[in-house]
């Protein structure tokens, strides 16, 4: 058996009890702890012995098995580490690892540091995956390392959601500072505010060393007219926010300023926690008033247009109705003429089929039954017409 003090951190991470020498077994101990400190986070821990060019594996993954079979769990080093550079880390970055490719380019590089740090990728079966390598000096061992190897999948994609959060706040923020007169940054739990664009009208209305509600309530008493005070009291009070909000990400509400006549205000969600509360909010107004008189000046137009079609039903109806009085109240002696002289043309013309039967005397009667019927028609008419005209003057 090999002296204690020669013997590797590899051959003593599984009873250190065994060691004798109490100085070896606490630097074993701390190295020990460095290794199962590393391997909770790690998918694959290695030793290195600089002197023997020798390795082991402490945690072997099943990605690394996958890819290399159970080639890395010992043998030589550098070959090990070579062959794993050039089989399955990316091109572009096989050359981080020239550091630590070779026991002389380790011991250089540990002259000056107790660590070495490097994030590459990995091509496996076409798809790239982001890892982490961290090589550490066993302490009070200076020809011992530790080689952890760790997935970054999940912190790339964690760090790409912050950055296309980050862009989509930005552009927020541009979009505030473009198309609103003016807006602010909140922070909902700390109520405090960040001017991002504030009009000159309300500029001297700011005070930056109050909270967002104490601002909040000296600005609306100074800029709304009090008409609409307490609506916006309402809607700006972002104790209420998450009640107000639910799943949505933007509210407004038009309102009436005292100088700058018609705005409208918005409420912007900027981010939310996991639970889906809102932590930061965007403020923001813009004018509406040449729109909203247009929209003001549209509406009148169209009660207008309203009334005039509904004076113009009236009107049809009264005139139906005063028709319908007057052909009721017409006449009995004209109505009963009219009949006869009807009833008698109905029998006459029935001898139209036998002219041979009929005198002349009778079809002169005939001839002026028919002028009769059509000179009293037209008088009938007539008097409709007046009546209808009068009704809709009236």
């Amino acid at each position: 058996m090999r002296d204690e003090s020669t013997q590797s951190l590899y051959e003593f991470n599984k009873d250190l009890s065994t060691v004798s020498d109490e100085s070896l077994r606490l630097e074993l101990e701390q190295s020990y702890r460095i290794i199962n400190a590393l391997s909770s986070s790690y998918h694959d821990v290695y030793y290195a012995n600089l002197e023997t060019g020798n390795m082991r594996s402490y945690r072997y993954s099943r990605i690394t098995q996958e890819m290399f079979g159970r080639q890395f769990e010992n043998g030589d080093f550098e070959t090990n580490l070579y062959t794993y550079v050039r089989k399955a880390v990316h091109p572009d970055d096989q050359e981080l690892f020239e550091p630590v490719l070779t026991r002389a380019s380790i011991k250089k590089v540990f002259e000056r540091q107790d660590s070495y740090s490097l994030k590459y990728r990995v091509v496996q079966d076409g798809e790239i995956h982001y890892c982490r390598c961290l090589v550490v000096k066993s302490p009070g061992r200076p020809e011992e390392f530790v080689f952890a190897f760790q997935n970054r999948d999940r912190e790339m994609m964690m760090e790409s959601e912050k950055k296309n959060d980050m862009k989509r706040r930005m552009d927020i923020v541009m979009s505030m500072v473009k198309m609103y007169d003016n807006s602010l940054y909140v922070n909902v739990s700390s109520n405090r505010f960040l001017e991002l664009k504030i009009s000159p009208a309300i500029r001297d209305m700011i005070d930056k060393t109050r909270t967002y509600d104490s601002q909040l309530a000296n600005v609306i008493e100074n800029a709304v007219t009090r008409d609409y005070q307490e609506a916006m009291r309402e809607f700006l009070d972002i104790n209420t926010i998450n009640e107000r909000m639910g799943f949505k990400n933007v509210m407004s509400m038009e309102f009436k300023g005292r100088t700058t006549g018609w705005s409208e205000a918005y409420l912007i969600v900027g981010n939310r926690d996991a639970d889906g509360l809102v932590e930061d909010v965007f403020v923001a107004t813009r004018g509406i008033n040449e729109e909203k008189l247009q929209k003001l000046l549209q509406q009148e137009q169209e009660r207008k247009q309203n009334n005039q079609l509904t004076e113009a039903l009236r009107l049809v109806n009264s005139a139906n109705e005063a028709k319908k009085l007057f052909l009721q109240d017409m006449s009995q002696d004209i109505r009963f003429s009219l009949n006869d002289i009807r009833r008698l043309a109905d029998i006459s013309w029935l001898d139209l089929e036998h002219p041979e039967r009929m005198s002349g005397e009778r079809m002169q009667q005939i001839v002026a039954s028919m002028r009769q019927i059509g000179e009293i028609s037209d008088v009938l008419q007539k008097m409709v017409d007046s009546a209808l005209k009068k009704a809709l003057e009236e």
